[in-house]
Protein backbone atom coordinates (compact mmCIF):
# COMPACT_ATOMS: atom_id res chain seq x y z
CA UNK A 1 0.00 0.00 0.00
CA UNK A 2 1.71 3.00 -0.86
CA UNK A 3 2.54 6.09 1.48
CA UNK A 4 0.00 8.60 2.44
CA UNK A 5 0.32 12.44 4.12
CA UNK A 6 -0.67 10.24 7.52
CA UNK A 7 2.92 8.68 7.09
CA UNK A 8 5.07 11.51 6.97
CA UNK A 9 6.83 11.90 9.89
CA UNK A 10 6.60 14.98 12.28
CA UNK A 11 9.50 16.43 12.65
CA UNK A 12 9.14 16.85 8.14
CA UNK A 13 5.69 18.31 8.75
CA UNK A 14 7.17 20.73 11.22
CA UNK A 15 10.09 21.92 9.02
CA UNK A 16 7.27 22.11 6.31
CA UNK A 17 4.81 23.98 7.84
CA UNK A 18 7.81 26.52 9.29
CA UNK A 19 8.72 27.84 5.87
CA UNK A 20 4.96 28.70 5.75
CA UNK A 21 3.99 32.59 5.55
CA UNK A 22 1.26 33.18 8.32
CA UNK A 23 -1.69 33.95 5.74
CA UNK A 24 -0.96 30.31 4.46
CA UNK A 25 -0.42 28.79 7.57
CA UNK A 26 -4.62 30.85 8.74
CA UNK A 27 -5.73 29.24 5.36
CA UNK A 28 -4.70 26.05 6.08
CA UNK A 29 -4.90 25.29 9.45
CA UNK A 30 -8.20 23.93 9.87
CA UNK A 31 -7.53 21.37 6.86
CA UNK A 32 -4.08 20.48 8.37
CA UNK A 33 -5.39 19.70 12.24
CA UNK A 34 -7.85 17.70 11.05
CA UNK A 35 -4.91 15.05 9.08
CA UNK A 36 -4.07 12.93 11.90
CA UNK A 37 -3.45 13.39 15.67
CA UNK A 38 0.29 13.90 15.67
CA UNK A 39 -0.02 17.03 12.53
CA UNK A 40 -3.16 18.26 14.91
CA UNK A 41 -0.71 18.87 18.05
CA UNK A 42 1.39 21.00 16.11
CA UNK A 43 -1.05 23.08 14.12
CA UNK A 44 -2.90 23.65 17.19
CA UNK A 45 0.14 24.89 18.86
CA UNK A 46 0.18 28.07 16.02
CA UNK A 47 -1.27 31.25 17.46
CA UNK A 48 -3.64 32.42 15.50
CA UNK A 49 -3.57 35.57 13.31
CA UNK A 50 -7.29 35.33 12.94
CA UNK A 51 -8.88 38.48 13.87
CA UNK A 52 -12.87 38.10 13.37
CA UNK A 53 -14.59 35.02 13.49
CA UNK A 54 -18.29 34.80 12.19
CA UNK A 55 -20.55 31.72 12.99
CA UNK A 56 -23.84 30.86 11.18
CA UNK A 57 -26.03 27.47 10.45
CA UNK A 58 -28.55 27.01 8.29
CA UNK A 59 -30.07 23.93 5.98
CA UNK A 60 -28.11 21.18 8.10
CA UNK A 61 -24.95 22.75 8.00
CA UNK A 62 -22.54 25.76 9.35
CA UNK A 63 -20.30 28.15 8.23
CA UNK A 64 -17.65 29.54 9.85
CA UNK A 65 -15.67 32.55 8.74
CA UNK A 66 -12.35 32.98 10.10
CA UNK A 67 -11.63 36.62 9.15
CA UNK A 68 -11.95 35.89 5.09
CA UNK A 69 -11.34 32.06 4.84
CA UNK A 70 -15.13 30.52 4.61
CA UNK A 71 -15.10 27.15 6.21
CA UNK A 72 -18.27 24.80 5.55
CA UNK A 73 -19.54 21.70 8.42
CA UNK A 74 -21.62 19.33 7.98
CA UNK A 75 -20.71 17.89 11.82
CA UNK A 76 -21.52 20.17 14.39
CA UNK A 77 -18.64 18.71 16.73
CA UNK A 78 -16.01 19.03 14.00
CA UNK A 79 -17.06 22.85 13.80
CA UNK A 80 -16.98 23.35 17.79
CA UNK A 81 -13.50 21.32 18.01
CA UNK A 82 -12.01 23.59 15.22
CA UNK A 83 -13.62 26.46 16.93
CA UNK A 84 -11.91 25.88 20.46
CA UNK A 85 -8.85 25.21 19.16
CA UNK A 86 -8.37 28.89 18.08
CA UNK A 87 -10.77 30.29 21.32
CA UNK A 88 -8.38 28.41 23.82
CA UNK A 89 -5.30 30.73 23.75
CA UNK A 90 -5.78 32.93 26.72
CA UNK A 91 -3.57 36.31 25.41
CA UNK A 92 -4.79 36.47 21.56
CA UNK A 93 -7.60 39.25 21.62
CA UNK A 94 -10.24 39.15 18.63
CA UNK A 95 -11.63 42.00 16.76
CA UNK A 96 -15.08 40.56 16.76
CA UNK A 97 -16.99 37.26 17.52
CA UNK A 98 -20.53 37.00 15.44
CA UNK A 99 -22.83 34.45 15.93
CA UNK A 100 -25.98 34.99 13.49
CA UNK A 101 -28.32 31.99 12.85
CA UNK A 102 -27.58 29.36 14.10
CA UNK A 103 -29.27 25.76 15.36
CA UNK A 104 -29.98 24.85 19.07
CA UNK A 105 -27.56 21.40 18.76
CA UNK A 106 -24.56 23.43 18.07
CA UNK A 107 -25.10 25.90 20.10
CA UNK A 108 -25.39 23.65 23.26
CA UNK A 109 -22.73 21.66 22.11
CA UNK A 110 -20.45 24.58 21.67
CA UNK A 111 -21.49 26.23 25.11
CA UNK A 112 -20.74 22.64 26.89
CA UNK A 113 -17.15 22.84 25.72
CA UNK A 114 -16.71 26.45 26.36
CA UNK A 115 -18.11 25.42 29.96
CA UNK A 116 -15.75 22.62 30.61
CA UNK A 117 -12.56 23.60 29.41
CA UNK A 118 -13.34 27.39 31.86
CA UNK A 119 -12.56 29.00 28.49
CA UNK A 120 -12.79 33.12 28.64
CA UNK A 121 -12.59 34.52 24.78
CA UNK A 122 -10.64 37.95 24.49
CA UNK A 123 -12.89 40.17 22.26
CA UNK A 124 -13.62 43.40 21.23
CA UNK A 125 -17.03 43.17 20.07
CA UNK A 126 -19.53 40.50 20.46
CA UNK A 127 -22.52 40.17 17.99
CA UNK A 128 -25.43 38.07 18.48
CA UNK A 129 -28.66 37.44 16.92
CA UNK A 130 -30.58 35.93 19.81
CA UNK A 131 -33.02 33.73 20.12
CA UNK A 132 -32.55 31.62 23.25
CA UNK A 133 -29.42 30.35 25.43
CA UNK A 134 -26.90 32.20 22.84
CA UNK A 135 -26.76 34.93 25.08
CA UNK A 136 -24.77 32.47 27.75
CA UNK A 137 -21.63 33.09 24.83
CA UNK A 138 -21.57 36.59 27.17
CA UNK A 139 -20.18 34.77 30.63
CA UNK A 140 -17.06 33.99 28.69
CA UNK A 141 -16.40 36.93 26.64
CA UNK A 142 -13.95 38.44 28.68
CA UNK A 143 -14.64 42.74 28.88
CA UNK A 144 -15.76 43.53 25.74
CA UNK A 145 -16.34 46.65 24.44
CA UNK A 146 -19.14 46.82 22.45
CA UNK A 147 -21.92 44.34 22.16
CA UNK A 148 -24.60 44.46 19.15
CA UNK A 149 -27.55 42.16 19.86
CA UNK A 150 -30.36 41.41 17.14
CA UNK A 151 -32.88 41.31 20.35
CA UNK A 152 -36.18 40.61 18.38
CA UNK A 153 -37.13 37.46 20.38
CA UNK A 154 -36.81 40.37 23.29
CA UNK A 155 -34.46 39.20 26.11
CA UNK A 156 -34.90 40.39 29.17
CA UNK A 157 -32.05 43.85 30.19
CA UNK A 158 -31.24 41.54 33.49
CA UNK A 159 -30.25 38.93 30.97
CA UNK A 160 -27.95 40.45 29.10
CA UNK A 161 -26.14 42.81 31.68
CA UNK A 162 -25.54 40.08 34.46
CA UNK A 163 -23.01 38.86 32.23
CA UNK A 164 -20.80 41.59 33.59
CA UNK A 165 -19.41 43.62 36.53
CA UNK A 166 -18.18 47.00 36.93
CA UNK A 167 -17.65 47.33 33.31
CA UNK A 168 -20.50 47.35 30.89
CA UNK A 169 -19.78 47.45 27.29
CA UNK A 170 -21.10 49.74 24.90
CA UNK A 171 -24.66 48.28 23.43
CA UNK A 172 -26.50 48.24 20.75
CA UNK A 173 -30.01 46.58 20.97
CA UNK A 174 -32.24 46.03 17.71
CA UNK A 175 -35.91 45.46 18.00
CA UNK A 176 -37.98 44.30 14.57
CA UNK A 177 -41.03 45.58 16.83
CA UNK A 178 -41.25 47.34 20.05
CA UNK A 179 -44.01 49.52 21.25
CA UNK A 180 -43.75 53.25 23.65
CA UNK A 181 -45.07 51.20 26.63
CA UNK A 182 -42.29 48.31 26.10
CA UNK A 183 -39.33 50.89 25.12
CA UNK A 184 -40.08 52.56 27.99
CA UNK A 185 -39.63 50.14 30.32
CA UNK A 186 -36.57 49.05 28.81
CA UNK A 187 -34.87 52.20 29.23
CA UNK A 188 -36.02 52.51 32.50
CA UNK A 189 -34.19 49.40 33.28
CA UNK A 190 -31.09 50.63 31.72
CA UNK A 191 -31.33 53.43 33.91
CA UNK A 192 -30.64 51.80 37.22
CA UNK A 193 -27.44 50.49 35.77
CA UNK A 194 -25.17 53.66 36.83
CA UNK A 195 -21.96 52.08 35.54
CA UNK A 196 -23.77 51.70 31.95
CA UNK A 197 -21.90 54.24 29.66
CA UNK A 198 -23.21 54.03 26.32
CA UNK A 199 -26.33 51.91 24.79
CA UNK A 200 -28.60 52.42 21.54
CA UNK A 201 -32.11 51.17 20.89
CA UNK A 202 -32.97 50.72 17.60
CA UNK A 203 -36.41 50.12 16.29
CA UNK A 204 -39.86 51.02 15.14
CA UNK A 205 -40.68 52.93 18.42
CA UNK A 206 -43.51 55.99 19.08
CA UNK A 207 -40.80 57.78 19.75
CA UNK A 208 -43.44 61.09 21.04
CA UNK A 209 -44.99 59.00 23.54
CA UNK A 210 -41.31 57.48 24.69
CA UNK A 211 -40.53 60.51 25.49
CA UNK A 212 -43.83 61.65 27.70
CA UNK A 213 -43.22 58.34 29.31
CA UNK A 214 -39.63 58.86 30.17
CA UNK A 215 -40.44 62.45 31.26
CA UNK A 216 -42.76 61.24 33.83
CA UNK A 217 -39.78 58.74 35.42
CA UNK A 218 -37.91 61.55 36.18
CA UNK A 219 -35.91 62.91 33.13
CA UNK A 220 -35.58 66.32 32.62
CA UNK A 221 -36.44 68.37 29.11
CA UNK A 222 -33.34 70.84 27.83
CA UNK A 223 -33.12 73.35 25.11
CA UNK A 224 -33.20 70.64 22.83
CA UNK A 225 -36.43 69.15 22.31
CA UNK A 226 -35.37 65.25 21.50
CA UNK A 227 -32.59 65.39 24.20
CA UNK A 228 -33.79 64.81 28.28
CA UNK A 229 -31.36 64.23 30.87
CA UNK A 230 -32.09 61.66 33.37
CA UNK A 231 -29.93 62.50 36.94
CA UNK A 232 -27.72 59.65 38.71
CA UNK A 233 -28.43 59.74 42.08
CA UNK A 234 -25.63 60.65 44.76
CA UNK A 235 -23.75 61.74 41.71
CA UNK A 236 -22.34 64.73 39.56
CA UNK A 237 -23.00 62.31 36.56
CA UNK A 238 -26.32 61.89 34.47
CA UNK A 239 -27.59 60.26 31.26
CA UNK A 240 -28.18 62.13 28.12
CA UNK A 241 -31.53 60.55 26.53
CA UNK A 242 -31.84 61.15 22.64
CA UNK A 243 -35.03 60.29 21.60
CA UNK A 244 -35.65 61.53 17.78
CA UNK A 245 -34.56 58.50 15.26
CA UNK A 246 -33.47 55.60 17.58
CA UNK A 247 -33.09 55.92 20.85
CA UNK A 248 -29.30 56.50 22.79
CA UNK A 249 -28.14 57.11 25.80
CA UNK A 250 -25.16 58.35 26.91
CA UNK A 251 -23.36 58.64 30.33
CA UNK A 252 -22.26 62.30 30.93
CA UNK A 253 -20.66 64.51 33.67
CA UNK A 254 -21.89 68.04 34.95
CA UNK A 255 -19.72 70.66 33.59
Amino acid sequence: MPPTINDLPVDIFEKICSKLSGDYREKYRFILRNVCESFRRHVDSWTPKIEEISIVSNFGRITVEFASTENLYGHKNLTVDDLVSVLKFPNVKFEKLEIGEKSEEFLENFLLKMESLNLKIQVETVELNVSGREIDILKFCENPEVLKIDNSKKIPIEEIIKNFGRKIPKITLKYQKLNATEVTEIVKILLQYHNLEYCRLRGPFGNETFRRNILKSGAKKTDTYWILHFPIPDSMDFFEIQCQYHITIQKKTTQ
